[in-house]
């Protein structure tokens, strides 16, 4: 594969937030730290350091132009061939919403504390699976991603893991309309669920969902905690889609909140806002484990 510029996408490490940023004092004096505390944290940011030296090691030794990017900052990602994340599943998931055709490679930077399901290298390795990329004998796979449409507004956003519709208050009731098909429900519940195969084995697991196999291109929903009036009150209980899966969600709360992702990206849901989810035609091409 022919790589001629590269984004390395970067995250801040809880050390780094709280320790080193110039701030940082005002947002010590909310917390306490035991020893065992600030050892670990301070830990877990020297391994951090320490992979993202390998990935820029790497990319010197074989004269590859590249830059490192703040996870939160803004990034033209289309100037890129090659996207590589340090840090673990978030760091991958806030790089992948914003990516077309590009290739992303996701690096664990702490696997004995990070979640890297998305991430097919670690400092160790990662000489090795980029040597795979460039000869082009790394194995790669396509993810099944969804598009998440408000109405009313032009831009639509691409989901690679999940979504969480709820109540902006987490001890509030969530109210709203679910339509799948011809299909149609209002529903009560503590939120709901919309998963691709890649997050199916997350929160949506945990909430009663069937695990996919990651390159499925089944999407999946599930509402979870729901409140029973009666026994057969729902019908739209959760489920596997697998054929064109078209699904509509109208807001009943007065002020909800899609989580995308993750906790990191939130876009308001207000009463009678209508949302739109399916399948989307742009797969994430990343690397795999």
């Amino acid at each position: 594969m022919r790589i001629s510029n590269v984004i390395v996408v970067n995250k801040k490490t809880f050390y780094e937030f709280c320790f080193l940023d110039k701030s940082g004092s005002q947002r010590r004096k909310k917390m306490f730290f035991s020893r065992e505390d600030l050892l670990r944290f301070k830990e877990m940011h020297a391994a951090h350091q320490k992979t993202l030296r390998e990935v820029k090691r790497v990319l010197d030794h074989y004269r590859i132009r590249y830059r490192v990017s703040n996870r939160k900052t803004h990034i033209p990602y289309g100037r890129y061939d090659l996207v590589i994340t340090v840090g673990g599943d978030g760091t991958f998931l806030q790089a992948a919403r914003q990516l077309s055709s590009q290739m992303i490679l996701g690096v664990n930077s702490n696997p004995a504390r990070s979640i890297g399901n998305f991430c097919a290298a670690t400092e160790k390795n990662f000489r090795k699976v980029f040597f795979a990329i460039l000869s082009g004998k790394a194995k790669t796979k396509r993810l099944t991603r969804f598009s998440l449409k408000i109405k009313k507004q032009e831009k639509a956003f691409l989901v690679l893991n999940d979504i969480l519709i709820c109540d902006v208050n987490p001890g509030a009731m969530s109210r709203y309309v679910l339509t799948i098909g011809k299909r149609e429900e209002e529903q009560r519940s503590s939120g709901l669920w919309i998963s691709t195969a890649s997050g199916s084995t997350g929160a949506i697991h945990s909430s009663g969902g069937t695990i996919l196999k990651d390159t499925s291109t089944s999407l999946q929903y599930r509402p979870r905690e729901l409140y029973y009036k009666n026994l057969n009150q729902y019908r739209l209980k959760g489920s596997v889609l697998s054929l064109n899966p078209s699904l509509k969600i109208r807001s009943m709360m007065r002020k909800g909140v899609i989580y995308v992702d993750g906790a990191h990206f939130k876009i308001p849901f207000s009463y009678g806002e209508e949302v739109f989810v399916r399948r989307s035609s742009i797969p994430i091409l990343t690397v795999a484990s």
